[in-house]
């Protein structure tokens, strides 16, 4: 494993780690000791102003000028640092949010850079290191259809969602929540595959879901309307397991180099699945940048 010293401070919130305990996650001085470099701001994608959601975890709407569909465009005031470790067992580091969306949950993914040609057959990781890279997130995770990633779908759906070559692999590891500032901060180890997040009363947990962690949703100025702080209560959120994958914790990347997309995307809660709620979102995928690391042990 390569180490290199720290570039600069962590702007440090509150960790909300929504995965449990895991046999590949360090403990944070150890994650923090063994960063590699770090980018300061990733770059927004193009999403539709629809699929952005605009209620927090507890459902409760932001204030009419904090709805804003340039939310995540770089301006100096929100932002996401990644530090992560270039050579390990596994993709590892630290996540840094700052002044995001207020008490409000966001998927961690890896997404592959190209799309593979077949599902059965494991791409020459010399001739296509891209393509080789995307197959195994999308065996040990799901295949995103088409360019646009809409069209989500998993190794029982039909063949040709994936055999045609516009299908890439991506795998949903880990999510945070932010504090009321809108600020988070996360160590990771990616050792799991997930298929989405939950609120506690919504689905029931299954015994091989992520734990649930109760989040204390403290409503204040940022994001709502110019009140004194508001005790909002306490929600439980989950990871659900991505079938038929490993349980949590027992996902193994191969060993071998991954030239990949690192993605942060909102948490809908399946608030405008069926029964449409008024800015519930649809999974924007809100910030994106390459990420390059090698595992081997």
């Amino acid at each position: 494993m390569r180490w290199t010293r720290l570039l600069m401070p962590l702007v440090c919130g509150p960790l909300s780690v929504l995965t449990g305990c895991s046999r590949n996650t360090p403990p944070p001085e150890v994650a923090e000791a063994a960063l590699d470099r770090c980018i300061d701001g990733l770059s927004p994608r193009d999403v539709r102003p629809s699929h952005l959601r605009w209620l927090d975890i507890a459902g409760t709407p932001y204030a009419p000028s904090f709805r804003d569909d340039r939310f995540y465009h770089h301006t100096g005031r929100s932002r996401v640092r990644l530090q992560w470790v270039s050579s390990g067992p596994t993709f590892t580091g630290v996540l840094t949010a700052t002044r995001l969306k207020p008490n409000f949950a966001y998927q961690m993914k890896l997404f592959g850079r190209s799309p593979v040609a077949s599902r059965e057959t494991v791409p020459d990781r010399q001739r296509g290191p891209l393509d080789w890279a995307s197959y195994q997130l999308g065996r040990l995770g799901r295949w995103s259809a088409g360019p646009a990633r809409t069209n989500l779908v998993t190794e029982r759906a039909k063949g040709s969602d994936a055999g045609d070559g516009t299908a890439a692999g991506y795998i949903l590891f880990d999510s945070f929540i932010t504090d009321s500032h809108g600020n988070a901060r996360k160590p990771f180890a990616l050792d799991s595959s997930y298929h989405v997040l939950w609120r506690e009363g919504r689905r029931t947990r299954h015994r091989t879901d992520g734990r649930i962690v109760r989040h204390a949703v403290m409503q204040g100025s940022w994001g709502y309307c110019q009140e004194p702080t508001v005790d909002a209560g306490t929600v439980g959120v989950f990871a659900e397991k991505e079938e038929p994958r490993p349980r949590p914790g027992h996902i193994v990347l191969p060993e071998g180099a991954y030239d990949v997309l690192l993605n942060i995307t909102e948490e809908s809660f399946h608030d405008n699945q069926k029964q449409p709620r008024e800015y519930g979102g649809l999974w924007a995928e809100v910030l994106e940048e390459e990420v390059s690391f090698t595992v081997e042990r």
